[in-house]
């Protein structure tokens, strides 16, 4: 063999030999590379997974928060419901009270009407019933009279003489 091609096989080899060397260093350095870059990017969406969790446990404590108000809405509309009930019972059994009373008082009234030698008759009862009518509805605003008496004697004395304040 000629040295001339000998030298140029030789060179090839060299040449073959260094290829290889630069192919396997540049691949480590792309494999450390691509490497680096995927922790990268497993930080980044660990990241991205911790906001969201966070973001996640932020709603469900805003909705146990919204819960938490609705049950106690619904526990003060269920006590303003039952407050409710009890005040119209309340109502009731004051407004039978009340009718008792009156009751009492018209019956008290024609009791007087009986006794009272000034008051005559039918026209009188009427006129009674007319005051006590009267009465009533002043009742409802306060005294008329200004004594402390809503069936002031000034009343009396009109239903005894036949007249009418209407």
């Amino acid at each position: 063999m000629n040295s001339t091609v000998l030298w140029i096989l030789v060179a090839v080899v060299v040449v073959i030999v260094i290829a290889v060397i630069v192919f396997f260093v540049t691949r480590g350095r792309r494999q450390a590379a691509q490497t680096e870059s995927r922790r990268n990017e497993a930080n980044k969406l660990r990241d991205e997974a911790r906001e969201r969790d966070l973001a996640a446990r932020e709603r469900e404590a805003e909705a146990l928060r919204v819960k938490s108000d609705a049950q106690r809405a619904e526990a003060d509309a269920e006590a303003a419901k039952v407050k409710a009930e009890r005040l119209r019972q309340e109502s009731t059994e004051r407004r039978s009270d009340a009718a008792s009373v009156r009751s009492e008082v018209d019956d008290r009234l024609r009791r007087a009407d009986e006794v009272d030698p000034d008051v005559d008759g039918r026209n009188d009862v009427a006129n009674r019933d007319e005051t006590v009518t009267r009465d009533r509805n002043a009742d409802a605003v306060g005294d008329r009279t200004g004594d402390g008496n809503a069936y002031g004697a000034r009343d009396r004395n009109d239903a005894a003489s036949g007249e009418s304040r209407l």
